[in-house]
């Protein structure tokens, strides 16, 4: 069934800070005190490689590699989960870097690119937390996260090249690879 207008509205900082003051649950956008944050990621996952969820609501494909942040965008604001898109990692080393996550009242943004999220600060997007980490450049055993854009302005990343490339066939503009990560999909979030 389709999400109420209420469920599909975006909270301002104010009310998502004093949501997750109340909620145990991490908001979807981010309060400027989790901006101050922004340089380590937050999950009750513990390993070196952290899921990287996938979610959508209307443009939005939603990203977290929080359980919790995961679960509040579903029944708070109705995203729909689509699985676990790939795994991240927890931390920086040689050639893994940061995944920045930026957010513009309607739409979320991922880079890995640090150029290209400063700029985007100076153009109005707010900085989330941190996603985790991804590689730079090509590592054995890793595999590409691929980023379009729709004309709608949001933003698809994948690691299934014929899912992008059809997205691409579709309308969307391909924007190349964000990084590189860890092809699995299996939920730690999930009772089995």
């Amino acid at each position: 069934s389709k999400p109420s207008a209420a469920a599909q509205q975006t909270a301002s900082p104010e009310q998502l800070k004093e949501m997750a003051d109340k909620q145990a649950a991490p908001p979807v956008s981010g309060s400027a005190e989790q901006s101050e944050k922004a340089s380590a990621p937050s999950n009750p996952v513990q390993t070196t490689e952290l899921p990287l969820f996938r979610l959508v609501r209307g443009n939005d494909h939603f990203y977290t590699t929080n359980c919790s942040e995961k679960n509040y965008a579903v029944t708070r604001y109705g995203y729909s989960y689509q699985g676990v898109q790939a795994y991240v990692f927890s931390s920086p080393s040689s050639h893994i870097v940061p995944l920045y996550r930026l957010y513009n009242s309607s739409v979320h943004f991922y880079t890995a690119d640090q150029n290209e999220e400063q700029q985007d600060l100076k153009n109005g997007w707010q900085l989330e937390p941190a996603m985790g980490y991804v590689a730079n450049t090509p590592q054995p055993d890793l595999v590409p996260l691929y980023r379009s854009r729709a004309s709608n302005g949001g933003y698809l990343y994948t690691t299934d090249l014929n899912e992008w490339n059809s997205a691409n066939a579709n309308g969307e503009i391909g924007e190349g690879i964000t990084g590189w990560v860890v092809q699995k999909h299996d939920d730690p979030c999930e009772s089995h």
